[in-house]
């Protein structure tokens, strides 16, 4: 089995808007920005990283909120994403990069845009209590769990 490690982080400004990539690679659609952990780089170090790249601004004071798994029994790969969030950051934002494009959206806008696969059931991890969300793909269909 192989594992891929990711994270993702929601940055909000000082009106509650949510810092939103329009992901143009793949994913494609509206979600976080975020990325793989390189080698030798612990978790908070990619996040850090991941978001200075993405969207040229600095994070700190990083707070989790959980993750999310997903594995498909055909290809043997676990992929993990930690999750976390912050209200802390200072830089110039990129309006675009190569990911795609950048911009704040309030909670109540979320209805109005096209998410990432799967991005909405996500948003659990930022706005409730759980803990971890898992997809498995067994028989060809996926299977979702909260916990």
């Amino acid at each position: 089995m192989t594992t891929k490690l990711m994270n993702m982080c929601m940055i909000t400004n000082e009106k509650g808007e949510m810092l939103f990539q329009e992901r143009i690679k793949s994913w494609k659609g509206a979600a976080f920005p975020g990325g793989k952990l390189e080698e030798l780089e612990s978790v908070i170090e990619s996040v850090v990283r991941e978001v200075k790249e993405e969207t040229g601004l600095n994070v700190y004071e990083l707070e989790f909120c959980g993750f999310k798994t997903w594995v498909k029994e055909d290809d043997k790969v676990t992929n993990i994403v930690f999750c976390f969030k912050t209200n802390k950051f200072d830089g110039e934002l990129i309006e675009e990069s190569s990911e795609g494009r950048h911009y704040w959206l309030s909670k109540d806008k979320l209805k109005d845009i096209e998410l990432a696969d799967n991005f909405e059931a996500t948003l659990d991890l930022y706005f409730t209590d759980m803990t971890e969300l898992v997809w498995k793909k067994e028989n060809k269909k996926w299977n979702e769990n909260r916990y």
